[in-house]
């Protein structure tokens, strides 16, 4: 009996420390300071990654309150922290337009260009799925506004580009078009990225 209760008090522990696993972040327009509009892009970092070799994100136990802490720089989030940041779930952070929660899954919608960063995998790899560091994505046609410009990302086919207006809510014709250009994915860049249409 002593044993049973042990086993299940421990594997209530371990639900508990571990019951989120993705830190998701919804990114606004910079207009957008109360985060009520449609988000430009939604990404899911798992949650005490440790990004760009300084950063690392985390839930804690009940998913109300993320904390981001620095690292000295390509420190691989080891060591002693610089500082650390708290965020409230879904509450909107100033300056950035930002809103940070706690999810269990990834979800991606239709009409999106979506990116991925993984553990050495890359999209020919059917494992890629279960090596997932980062996933996030751009919405398709949607209007990124800014003061001197704006641009649609879409996709013809499988090639992403960049429909580019003078106006700052692409209300104009289009004056141009850029190309999404990335590194090819290797294991020494694991990242990539598709049209989800």
């Amino acid at each position: 009996m002593k044993l049973i209760i042990v086993f299940t008090f421990m594997l209530m522990m371990f639900i508990t420390t571990f019951a989120f696993k993705y830190v998701k972040v919804s990114m606004h327009q910079g207009f957008d300071t109360q985060c009520t509009q449609r988000p430009l892009l939604e990404f899911y970092q798992l949650s005490g990654y440790c990004s760009g070799g300084d950063i690392e994100t985390k839930c804690n136990e009940n998913g109300t309150i993320i904390s981001q802490t620095l690292y000295k720089k390509n420190s691989g989030c080891q060591g002693k922290s610089i500082s650390t940041e708290i965020f409230q779930e879904n509450q909107c952070q100033p300056i950035v337009n930002s809103q940070y929660s706690c999810v269990n899954d990834y979800e991606i919608p239709q009409e999106s260009l979506v990116f991925v960063d993984t553990n050495k995998a890359c999209q020919d790899d059917p494992a890629w799925k279960n090596e997932i560091n980062v996933i996030g994505f751009y919405y398709l046609n949607y209007c990124f506004q800014g003061v001197a410009g704006s641009f649609e990302i879409v996709c013809n086919s499988s090639v992403p580009y960049r429909t580019i207006y003078n106006s700052t809510d692409c209300s104009d014709s289009p004056t141009g078009y850029s190309w999404y250009k990335t590194e090819e994915c290797s294991k020494s860049n694991p990242s990539f990225q598709y049209c989800n249409i």
